[in-house]
Order: C-alpha cells, then structure tokens, then sequence
C-alpha cells in the first residue's frame, strides 16, 4: 500500500522498468521515486501520464534516491514543501498545458495558527504571564503554536498547563484574528482567543519560557493593563457586572458535524452562541 491507503499501481513504459505509483485525490499520482532508474524512464512515464488527463505527479525524496530528485528538476518538477518527520523533500509537476488549465496546486504552509488562552479560575480571575524571551514585558495570555493534528482546545489546555501549570478545561472560542507577511518567513497567522475555565488557582510556572505569571481580577485589568488583543475581548464579551462577570455574552462552541457523504469521521465546526445574562440584583 502507498502512503494514505492508496495501493500502489505500476506504469509499464515501453523499454523502462514498471514505474509504481498511488492514484491521489483530483486526479493526481504519487510516483514512486525509490523506483526511478533514470531521467529517460521518468520522462516516459510523465507522458503517458498527460496522454490519461492526469493533474499532478507528485514524489517523496529522501537521501536514498538523490538520483531522482536530479532527474525531476530536470524535468520541471518543483519543491513544494519538507516533510520534517520523514526527512523528505516532497515535490510536484502540474501536466496539463497551464494556459489551458492553470495549476491550482496550493502553496504548502501559508498559514501558520496559535492560541492564547483566556483562563478564569473559580474567583472570575483571568490568569496571565510574562514572556521571558519577549521584547515587551507585558502581562499576556498563555499561549502558543499548534501541534500538528491538534485542535484549538487541546492546543491551549497543552499550552496553559506547560507554561503556568493550570490544567483548565476547553469552553470554546472567542474570536481569531489574521495577520500576513510575519516575520521571517513572511507566513501568515491566525490566532485563537479560546476560553478555558480552571478548577484551582494554583500557577507552577516554567522557568524557561515564563517570567512571572499571576491571577488578576477582569476589572482590575480593563482599568490598569493595555494589551489591545486581551482588552478587546474582555471590553467585547465579558459585561462589566458582578453578577455576569465571568460569562461572556457569545462564544463559538464547538459542534461535531458529519462529513459531506458520510465517508469519514465528522468533523469539528465553531459556531457563535449568544448567552442569555441575567443580572441578579
């Protein structure tokens, strides 16, 4: 079987050893490049795979078939992105014509996306740190960058728990901001504001990444802190009564939807809620 489930096939080229390969999603195909033997039986195998109308040849090369990374560039393959866990180097060449059907291949990695999470404890108290390697010594949410196959909520509950100690619980999101042209790699970021709600108010930090980290009343930070971000959400969401504060007027909490055709596992989607906020006097 090739990566994913896919079964490998194999494409007899007139003169040339089998070629194997995966038939991949929108009519593409994942050649296997430990099998390439020269530029002559790649370049057969790319022309008959236009002469079928296929998209995209794809291949992995790692430093066992260097051979066949030479030989792809030579034939107009391009490098779209570095499998890090495999060390591979993962490249494509799109086969149509592209004045009559142009690449739509997207860029690898456009986006990169992180968490902050917005932490109460029992008191209605907001937990917030000190970055240690940070320019700006301002009180900020915990928080960070997502693992790979990680959702928001498990993202900011790791996060949380590495950098204060606080093991909270997922709530929901919100709200995400999204920026472009990030320094240095010139990505952009999406990142999450999620909610989370601590049973205690014990804080261990870790020394390495945080500074100090402290629990502060809602209303003491809307009238002594500056954060544009933190203050945006808790001026937005969160009224200013004592009997509501805490509770923000609408989140986005997560609903498990099933997946168009039913061939897969549902799938995770954010929906904004109002809440209903009664003051009691």
């Amino acid at each position: 079987m090739g990566r994913g489930g896919w079964p490998w096939r194999t494409l007899s080229t007139l003169g040339f050893t089998e070629l194997p390969f995966t038939e991949l999603p929108y009519n593409g195909i994942m050649l296997d490049a430990k099998r390439i033997e020269s530029q002559a039986q790649l370049s057969a195998a790319l022309a008959r795979f236009k002469d079928q109308q296929k998209n995209a040849a794809w291949m992995r090369v790692d430093s066992s078939n260097l051979n066949a990374l030479d030989s792809a560039l030579q034939l107009g393959f391009e490098m779209h992105h570095v499998n890090r866990e495999e060390n591979q180097l993962v490249l494509y060449k799109w086969l149509p014509d592209p004045e009559v059907k142009p690449d739509k291949v997207p860029a690898w990695a456009t986006h990169q996306v992180g968490v902050g999470g917005l932490v109460l404890n029992p008191a209605n108290e907001l937990l917030l740190v000190k970055e240690r390697h940070s320019a700006r010594k301002m009180w900020k949410l915990p928080g960070g960058m997502l693992d790979l196959g990680e959702d928001f909520g498990q993202g900011a509950r790791r996060e949380v728990l590495e950098e204060t100690g606080v093991a909270a619980e997922f709530q929901s999101i919100l709200g995400f901001w999204q920026r472009h042209d990030l320094r240095p790699f010139s990505q952009s970021d999406i990142y999450a504001v999620v909610y989370l709600r601590a049973p205690g108010d014990q804080i261990q930090i870790d020394n390495e990444e945080i500074v100090e980290a402290k629990w502060m009343n809602l209303q003491d930070y809307r009238e002594t802190e500056k954060h544009p971000l933190i203050l945006s959400v808790l001026r937005g969401l969160f009224p200013e009564e004592p009997a509501t504060q805490g509770v923000p007027s609408m989140e986005m909490r997560i609903n498990e939807i099933p997946a168009p055709g039913g061939k897969t596992k549902s799938f995770s989607f954010y929906m904004p809620e109002m809440n209903n906020l009664k003051v009691v006097s």
